[in-house]
């Protein structure tokens, strides 16, 4: 589950029902990532691994059978992640919220993360801090890998509407130039 402070209660109902049906709870995202500890301590009935920072690497471990309660990965690396397998997911059902959430769009709508991250936030002198963006530097998929995902959204599942989820697409111009 990817939690922030608005939707943290929705998750804990959430995981109620995944615990209720037997399943391993585990829980990402910004809030988790800035209180894993009391997360641990005061709902470790519902969850059974809190992920700091990024996850998706912490997945992959999880599913090959790590029981860790606390999981930490505050380095994002988009370059060697494999696409997602959206068959495991029905996505008509993803597109169907998102149609309800955006009606006067009229769109098969569907997201992706082309990077992660914030170049000025790796910046030793000058860089922001007062953002909430988790991580330590910037990491983006590369381009081709990019249009691949999207050549499969709009062929396997009629995708004509796509949201970029990433932090922000003009941290690097010679990447940029290469996707455009």
């Amino acid at each position: 589950l990817n939690t922030n402070t608005v939707t943290y209660p929705q998750a804990l109902q959430v995981a109620a029902h995944a615990k209720a049906l037997g399943a391993r709870v585990v829980l990402g995202g910004v809030y988790a990532s800035a209180l894993p500890e009391v997360i641990l301590h005061k709902r470790a009935s519902l969850i059974d691994t809190v992920v700091v920072g990024y996850g998706e690497k912490p997945m992959v471990q999880i599913i090959r059978g790590c029981t860790t309660p606390l999981m930490v990965n505050h380095t994002a690396d988009f370059r060697d992640l494999p696409l997602p397998d959206r068959s495991l997911v029905d996505l008509n059902s993803y597109v169907e919220r998102f149609r309800l959430n955006h009606p006067s769009w009229g769109r098969r709508g569907t997201h992706l993360f082309t990077s992660v991250g914030c170049t000025w936030r790796e910046q030793t002198q000058g860089g922001c801090i007062f953002c909430s963006r988790s991580g330590d530097r910037f990491s983006s998929k590369q381009p081709a890998r990019i249009w691949e995902e999207v050549r499969r959204l709009i062929q396997e599942y009629a995708i004509d509407y796509i949201v970029d989820f990433s932090d922000s697409i003009l941290q690097d111009s010679q990447w940029l130039a290469d996707l455009v």
